[in-house]
């Protein structure tokens, strides 16, 4: 990391920041522990850990396309050794990747003589229904009509 305007202390604090250390890592610098927050807060401290972070997650980026590969690579290592649970875990995973646990959306149109024949049904009473479920009657051109 090019240190540009930071102090000496202000790099080992974003040094110690970036590998994962917690804030008091601005006393291991030799800080005041009355300092943390300010040193925190400081504007050449903020932009460093900024344009550090920004390299890290660039140089770390994965790819979709990588994880699926991985996870596909588990599932394979975990068929041939046989471990049952290894293999659903990563056909889970491998699942919500590709969105096959997504809820599927089904849309339902109605034409109007569609829409007026249920508004028909809406209004029969449940013998009716029952009659008509059962074959004893029959709706012909959204009319009730009782089998002999």
């Amino acid at each position: 990391m090019a240190k540009g305007k930071l102090t000496e202390k202000q790099a080992k604090v974003v040094e110690a920041l970036l590998d994962g250390s917690s804030p008091t890592a601005a006393v291991k610098a030799g800080y005041p522990t009355t300092s943390n927050p300010l040193l925190l807060r400081a504007p050449d401290v903020v932009a460093a850990l900024a344009v550090a972070r920004g390299e890290l997650s660039s140089a770390a980026q994965i790819k979709r396309a990588d994880v699926l590969e991985m996870l596909v690579q588990a599932y394979d290592t975990a068929h041939m050794t046989a471990e049952a649970g290894n293999m659903v875990a990563a056909a889970r995973e491998i699942g919500k990747m590709l969105g096959f646990y997504e809820p599927e959306t089904i849309k339902v149109e109605m034409t109007m003589q569609q829409a007026k024949l249920k508004s028909k049904f809406e209004i029969m009473s449940d013998e009716e229904l029952l009659e008509i479920a059962e074959g004893r009657a029959r709706v012909v051109d959204g009319d009730y009509v009782r089998l002999s």
